[in-house]
């Protein structure tokens, strides 16, 4: 598990970062340079020492704020907007049709959907229903 915790940390440092911020350390554009080196010393180690994780308790309906859930969940790494292609392995989502997104939300959830960054995806939308998926397939339809 501390494995994960460290890749998932490691990604996100990479990948989630304004690119509106001009002055990068060296040392953060170094691990940049390395990371495809990191990520398949680490991964193996990875998937033989995760376990399944235990569902999430769903956000409560009645309190659900999809702009601040796309705000906290997603636009760390997809942008504000859905500009930005995910720590540069995703697509760009912005103006995706609410069906496609449903789709991909909804697999990433259930493990049916996705591709390198599909643990990271798994993690980020256990913790919604399916209105909240749905309600989020809209927003971001609309980006």
């Amino acid at each position: 598990m501390k494995y994960t915790v460290s890749l998932i940390a490691v990604l996100l440092l990479l990948g989630c970062t304004s690119e509106h911020n001009s002055t990068k350390s060296s040392s953060t554009q170094e691990l940049k340079e390395k990371s495809p080196k990191i990520i398949k010393e680490v991964a193996p180690v990875v998937v033989a020492k995760t376990e399944p994780v235990a569902e999430a308790t769903p956000v409560v309906e009645a309190s659900f704020d999809v702009a601040g859930a796309f705000k906290r969940k997603c636009g760390g790494c997809h942008g504000t907007s859905g500009e930005k292609a995910a720590l540069g392995k995703s697509q760009v989502i912005k103006g995706w049709e609410t069906s496609k997104t449903l789709t991909a939300l909804t697999g990433y959830k259930d493990g049916s959907y996705g591709g390198a960054m599909k643990g990271l995806m798994a993690s980020q939308v256990s913790s919604f229903s399916q209105s909240n998926i749905e309600a989020l397939a809209e927003y971001i339809s609309k980006l």
